[in-house]
């Protein structure tokens, strides 16, 4: 039966779902055509090791290539197509599901997902379905206002092809076996291709008009959007300490230490300000470890300052604080002062925080920057030595040329392995290069490297001068374009209604993502 691509009790699940699967690192936002695009082009370890057999793989997906299984009035997808977009999926964020109890070495449909009474089988087509719906939604947008693919853009997906046509070369396979091995049986090339199309084709449509709806916006809008919306602007500095209980022989609390743990904590509430509260904690942790030395040992204290620096949490948003304790959050945020003290206290987990607010809400008021970025990771350049080599390399090139804004940008389309190959505008404090970006010294034009050990590689960063909008007017504005598109959005969902056949999509046939295992078949697909 047709219906509408996913309930919204099925989002509010998947949401959920994501939250507490969710990795913590900060990390740019891709497109849908970027996820696609980092599919990983090696082999999976038990079919490069010959462990399956491949000719039992092999089918030629005629039926599904012409089988439609989600479409609207202008477009559709076959159930080749959301194979591959299923498996395109699957095997980009198996593995942040792994606290979530998702074992990719067993079958999908006979592992129970832990909201609500489903399969993790379900939750992953359930996501693709409404995924590929999206596209559709979008690309009907994108044929009525006239916005297509240029050429470059097509090239893009080309190449991303012919990565797969040289891996499959490496590792002894057509460019069709490989494409099989790694996205299924029914997924040739051309439903590879066409799935990139679409996603691509849907990404810049969602880009282009929210780009423009920020072009609508002004101070006013900024103002009234800040007053109406407070919490998502602001932010808190805090200092914060957590004492827990400590466990017996038997790995249990007990009632006594329990309300030895809470009775520190009330101890920490009484200190009279930030230097008093730091004071304590440290007091406490050189007792501690003094406790707990060995006979001829000597008291190191480098831990115990770390654990004090790390007291103060600064740039603290609403949310953030809101996730670890609502009513810290109403309070730090809504009638606390500076020196404020506030505890949160559970017995259960035998935990006891002591919160002391150092700097109530405030909002960033920087201009924010423009520039344009080239990654360059240690990892596809041999090592750190080797990125930071080839990072000198393509400066020696800019420098060789005209040294503009545009042959910057093409040398970030020929060479970066992250982000967007564009200008980038309204960049904010925090990213690696940043301290680069936002020095006084500064000049529209430059151009340098910046090496990044928590990245793992080397940033080339050009300078192309202050957006305009500070940091918090920049976030307003991104999400008052966001609520347009959205608006948007809904109006097209509601003109170019999309079916979906459930019976159809339910033949969708997970391949494996996990690592030198295969079932007792010897096939690769997770049924």
């Amino acid at each position: 039966m047709a219906k509408k691509p996913i309930s919204d009790g099925e989002i509010r699940v998947e949401n959920k779902a994501r939250k507490a699967a969710k990795n913590r690192s900060a990390k740019k936002k891709m497109s849908p055509v970027n996820l696609l695009m980092v599919v990983s082009v090696i082999v999976i370890f038990a079919i490069a090791l010959g462990l399956v057999g491949v000719n039992a793989l092999m089918s030629s997906g005629i039926t599904e290539r012409h089988t439609t299984v989600i479409s609207t009035v202008n477009d559709s997808v076959t159930t080749s197509m959301l194979t591959y977009y299923f498996n395109a999926s699957y095997r980009n964020t198996a593995n942040s599901y792994a606290s979530l109890g998702l074992d990719t070495t067993k079958s999908l449909k006979e592992q129970q997902f832990p909201y609500g009474s489903t399969s993790w089988y379900d939750f992953f087509l359930n996501n693709t379905v409404n995924e590929v719906a999206s596209y559709l939604i979008m690309a009907s947008g994108a044929k009525e206002e006239g916005i297509e693919l240029t050429q470059e853009e097509l090239d893009e997906v080309e190449a991303v092809i012919d990565s797969f046509k040289e891996a499959a070369k490496i590792y002894g396979y057509s460019a069709s076996k490989y494409i099989k091995l790694n996205f299924g049986s029914a997924v040739s090339v051309g439903d590879m291709r066409k799935g990139l199309l679409l996603a691509e084709l849907a990404s810049k449509y969602q880009e282009v008009k929210t780009e423009e709806y920020k072009g609508t916006f002004g101070s006013d809008d900024y103002d009234k959007q800040y007053k109406d919306n407070k919490n998502n602007y602001d932010y808190v500095d805090y200092y914060s300490y957590t004492f827990t209980a400590e466990k017996g022989s038997d790995g249990n609390m007990t009632t006594e230490t329990k309300a030895a743990a809470k009775a520190l904590a009330e101890e920490l509430k009484a200190a009279a300000d930030a230097e008093a509260f730091k004071e304590y904690v440290e007091t406490y942790l050189t007792n501690k470890a003094r406790d707990e030395l060995k006979e001829g040992e000597e008291l190191d204290k480098t831990e115990i300052v770390d654990t004090v620096n790390s007291l103060l949490t600064t740039h603290a948003a609403y949310s953030t604080l809101n996730s670890a304790s609502a009513d810290i959050a109403k309070w730090a945020y809504e009638s606390a002062e500076a020196g404020d003290v506030k505890e949160n206290y559970n017995d259960t987990n035998g935990t006891y925080t002591v919160y002391m607010l150092d700097k109530t809400p405030y909002r960033d008021e920087y201009i924010t920057r423009n520039g344009a970025v080239i990654f360059i990771s240690n990892a596809n350049n041999t090592d750190a030595e080797g990125a930071s080599a080839k990072a000198d390399e393509i400066i020696a090139e800019w420098n060789g040329g005209d040294k503009t804004q545009e042959s910057f940008i093409e040398l970030a389309e020929k060479y970066t392995e992250s982000g967007h190959a564009h200008l980038e505008e309204n960049i904010k404090k925090g990213p690696a290069y940043s301290d680069w970006l936002y020095s006084p010294e500064r000049v529209i034009g430059d151009v340098d490297k910046v090496v990044s050990e928590s990245d793992k590689g080397v940033y080339i960063v050009y300078y192309a001068g202050e957006s305009g909008l500070q940091s918090w007017q920049a976030d307003a504005q991104s999400d008052l374009a966001s609520a347009a598109f959205n608006d948007r959005y809904t109006e097209l969902y509601n003109k170019y209604y999309v079916t979906v056949n459930d019976k159809k999509a339910a033949r969708v046939v997970p391949v494996s993502v996990s690592t030198g295992s295969t079932s007792s078949t010897g096939s690769t697909s997770s049924k």
